[in-house]
């Protein structure tokens, strides 16, 4: 699939949420690893113990399986951070995984989130107060 043919917006909010992040998935899908990145899947191999014993070969291998870990985190993050808005890339640039930018739009955006709920009840509640005042 050639990611360039996909058009897609920038995040704006909850309510293109959905359309964007289908898009989002099908350009991921189109580089090797990134969507398993952002959905945790695919994560950073675990560090080689520092132990004497520790062979060439196992060296080169762990090196591989995290150069190509990061080759994919690096086009993900890419992918996400070119479609996001600069309001909205100031709230998740803290980050330096596809996996953390991607849940944290998950928390900011997904209509369910717990972040929503409490801010949809704190406003009734402060709705509320003003009403019976």
């Amino acid at each position: 699939m050639d990611s360039t043919k996909i058009s897609v917006r920038p995040l704006i909010g909850s309510s293109d949420w959905p359309l964007w992040k289908y898009k989002i998935q099908l350009i991921l899908k189109s580089q090797p690893g990134a969507l398993g990145v952002v959905e945790g899947t695919y994560v950073a191999p675990q560090p080689l113990p520092a132990s004497p014993a520790t062979s060439a070969s196992e060296v080169e291998k762990f090196q591989k399986e995290m150069d190509a870990f990061e080759k994919a985190n690096v086009a993900a993050m890419t992918i996400l951070s070119n479609t996001l808005t600069d309001d909205t890339l100031g709230k998740v640039m803290r980050f330096t995984n596809a996996r953390q930018v991607w849940l944290e739009l998950s928390i900011l955006f997904e209509p369910a989130s717990e972040t929503q709920l409490f801010d949809l009840c704190t406003r009734f509640l402060a709705w509320f107060k003003m009403k019976t005042a």
